[in-house]
C-alpha cells in the first residue's frame, strides 16, 4: 500500500487535480497569480464590453433618429394639408358672406395676363354684376375697359382670362395647391 502524506497550506486551495502517475523531476510551483495582471485582463476585458455596448447604442440612437426624422416629415405633411383645409374653410366662409374684393382678385390674375388687349374676363353671375357696377361708377378703374362674361360655372370670388395666347385661372382650389405645395416643400426643406 502506498504511504499517506499530510500537507499543510496556509491558503486556501483554489483548484486541485487527481493524477495518476507523478511527474518525474521538480514540480513546478503554483503561483498565485499577479494582481496587476488580473486587474489588467479585468479592465480589458471591461473595455471590449463597453465598446460593445457603444456601438450598440449608437445603432439604436441612428435608428431612433431615422424613425423620429420620418415622424416628422409625416406630420409636417399632414400640418401642411390641414392648415390648406382650414383655409379653404375660412375661405369658404368669407365667399359666402361676400367678404371679398372680386376688383383684388381680377388685378391679380391680370398680373399674369400676357398683355392687356383683347381679354375677356369669366366671372360668376354674381360677380359679374359687380364688376358691371364698377365699370359704371369707377370710369378710371383698371376693370374699365375690359370685357366681362357672365359663367355659370364659375363661383364667386373666382375668374378666368381669357387672352390671344390662352388662358390665366383664378381658381380657389388652384391657388390653395399652390399654398399646399409651397408648404410642403418648406417643411421638405
Amino acid at each position: 500500500m502506498g504511504s499517506l502524506m499530510a500537507i499543510k497550506i496556509n491558503r486556501p486551495i483554489v483548484s486541485a487535480r487527481i493524477i495518476d502517475r507523478v511527474p518525474e523531476g521538480p514540480v513546478p510551483s503554483q503561483q498565485s497569480p499577479d494582481p496587476a495582471l488580473v486587474q489588467q485582463q479585468l479592465i480589458d476585458s471591461l473595455k471590449v464590453q463597453l465598446e460593445h455596448n457603444i456601438r450598440l447604442l449608437e445603432g439604436l440612437a441612428a435608428g431612433i433618429s431615422g424613425a423620429h426624422q420620418q415622424l416628422v416629415a409625416s406630420y409636417k405633411s399632414q400640418i401642411a394639408r390641414l392648415a390648406v383645409e382650414i383655409a379653404r374653410k375660412i375661405l369658404a366662409q368669407q365667399v359666402e358672406k361676400g367678404h371679398y374684393q372680386i376688383e383684388a382678385i381680377i388685378e391679380q390674375a391680370l398680373e399674369k395676363a400676357p398683355g392687356r388687349i383683347g381679354l375677356t374676363i369669366h366671372v360668376s353671375p354674381q360677380d359679374w354684376h359687380v364688376c358691371r357696377q364698377i365699370q359704371q361708377d369707377r370710369p378710371d378703374s383698371p376693370l374699365a375697359h375690359l370685357e366681362f362674361v357672365p359663367d355659370p360655372g364659375l363661383g364667386p370670388a373666382q375668374c378666368i382670362i381669357e387672352t390671344p395666347k390662352g388662358l390665366v385661372k383664378y381658381l380657389i382650389d388652384d391657388q390653395l395647391a399652390k399654398v399646399q405645395q409651397a408648404l410642403e416643400s418648406a417643411s421638405s426643406a
